[in-house]
């Protein structure tokens, strides 16, 4: 994720998901510490969208 946000500005949206939702969410707030105003997790992760 550290290479990325290098590649990213902060006015991107950025949209997450993982397998159950918690590691995104995780991940959200390590973005909107550095700084991502815009970004979205898919509550309840992959399992719940398919």
């Amino acid at each position: 994720m550290e290479e990325s946000t290098k590649r990213s500005t902060c006015r991107q949206k950025v949209i997450l998901q993982c397998q159950a939702g918690g590691c995104s969410a995780i991940a959200i707030s390590l973005l909107k510490a550095k700084g991502f105003e815009n970004v979205v997790n898919m509550t309840g992760g992959y399992s719940q969208w398919v």
